[in-house]
């Protein structure tokens, strides 16, 4: 537990600390306090670096603030910290269609989030019907009307 001097070993209280920065910063952005939630998603990334959490929350700040570039990147690296996981892809696949107004990029996101295991199917329904209108948008109309 504590060492020769009563300080904690290095490592203890971790998962404590991680915790308390993560309720902070989804709290924060909440009450649209941008700057303090960004320096709690900064502290989660510097005690856990390869979790995706600090990443996520940095997509949604930056998004809240409409830097919608800048929060599709994140999201990008939270896919890449935790792959497989179908909330990243469709958050990216929704911010790449309706605020960057990339198709290829949400269609992309939506056919790889497709891939994932153990969508739940209002997701899914979200994913195809992403998938159809960057179909359409990039002038693949029969292709989407299809996949509808």
């Amino acid at each position: 537990m504590d060492n020769a001097n009563g300080c904690a070993k290095p490592g203890q209280g971790e998962g404590s600390r991680y915790l308390a920065h993560f309720e902070r910063g989804w709290f924060l952005l909440e009450r649209k306090d941008y700057d303090a939630a960004r320096k709690a998603a900064a502290e989660m990334a510097t005690i856990r670096p390869h979790r995706f959490d600090a990443a996520e929350l940095y997509g949604e700040i930056e998004h809240a603030e409409c830097n919608y570039v800048e929060s599709l990147r994140w999201y990008e690296k939270a896919i890449a910290l935790r792959p497989g996981h179908y909330h990243f892809y469709c958050r990216a696949a929704d911010i790449a269609l309706y605020a960057i107004r990339d198709a290829e990029r949400s269609l992309y996101f939506c056919r790889e989030g497709l891939k994932c295991p153990e969508i739940p199917s209002l997701r899914m329904l979200a994913f195809v019907v992403m998938e159809s209108e960057s179909l359409a948008k990039i002038g693949r109309r029969d292709e989407a009307a299809a996949r509808l």
